[in-house]
């Protein structure tokens, strides 16, 4: 058995089922872990993507969950897996590094194959339709729908960019922000809402204080 205290500083782990503690039997977290409480009773899940090209599901005290059957990847999971509550169903969306995307169940059955969608940048998933927003290396926006199908939306970002997708103001329109060192632009499908000249080194972050919904850049 693992606990999560047994993640080491440069996110190792042992696989119980390898039953050996060499570190032959470590595999090396390739993305960030997702904390998951489906039913919102405390039964925690822990998904990781692994050098495997596959993810391991773990319950809170560190032991294997059975059941999970998830096919691998065809290549490494750098993309951080997102969960989804979609019309009553539990939507898990992995994505690898080339764009290959996949919506599995919460045991790890496929549910849709949503083919091969950009990644230059981050994805974000919409929580009303369950769209994926991502953006190619030109910086144009792609939103890709359940069935696979994907819409262009062009953007003036540069080969440098930072991309942020929120609902700034908890309405059903999605805003798409692109952040370059020389200016950030905010887009509404394709029509741009504004454009600021900035020298921004990261990603833009989206927060609110006492109701009012603010935009952090540096």
């Amino acid at each position: 058995m693992i606990l999560l205290s047994d993640w080491d500083k440069e996110s190792d782990f042992l696989d119980p089922m390898c039953g050996s503690s060499s570190r032959s039997s470590i595999y090396h977290e390739v993305s960030g872990h997702k904390l998951l409480d489906y039913d919102k009773i405390k039964k925690y899940r822990i998904l990781i993507a692994n050098e495997q090209k596959s993810i391991s599901n773990y319950n809170k005290e560190g032991n294997i969950v059975t059941g999970w059957k998830f096919e691998e990847m065809e290549n490494n999971i750098t993309k951080d897996i997102t969960y989804l509550s979609y019309n009553g169903k539990d939507f898990i969306y992995v994505v690898d590094e080339l764009g290959n995307a996949k919506i599995v169940a919460r045991d790890g059955k496929k549910r849709i194959d949503l083919g091969r969608i950009p990644n230059a940048d981050a994805i974000y998933v919409d929580k009303k339709f369950g769209y994926i927003y991502s953006t190619d290396k030109a910086g144009n926006v792609w939103s890709t729908d359940l069935k696979g199908n994907q819409n262009k939306l062009n953007t003036s970002a540069e080969s440098e960019y930072f991309f942020l997708a929120k609902q700034m103001n908890e309405d059903d329109v999605i805003e798409f922000i692109i952040s370059t060192d020389k200016y950030i632009e905010c887009y509404q499908g394709e029509s741009l809402v504004f454009r600021t000249k900035t020298n921004n080194e990261i990603r833009p972050i989206h927060f609110k204080i006492d109701g009012n919904y603010y935009l952090g850049i540096s």
